[in-house]
């Protein structure tokens, strides 16, 4: 039974590594659209007067 519970601790880890991971994937891309957004106002507010 303590090797069961073991692996099932280990598992639970691995589930949200894994959850993780994927979650900071499916993000990546408005993360990087928040950012290009920003450094767009920030030159456009330097070059437009």
């Amino acid at each position: 039974m303590g090797v069961f519970t073991e692996k099932m601790s280990w598992l639970i880890v691995l589930i949200l590594i894994i959850f993780f991971i994927v979650f900071a994937l499916l993000f990546k891309d408005v993360i990087i659209e928040k950012l290009k957004f920003l450094v767009d106002v920030t030159v456009v507010k330097k070059y437009v007067p």
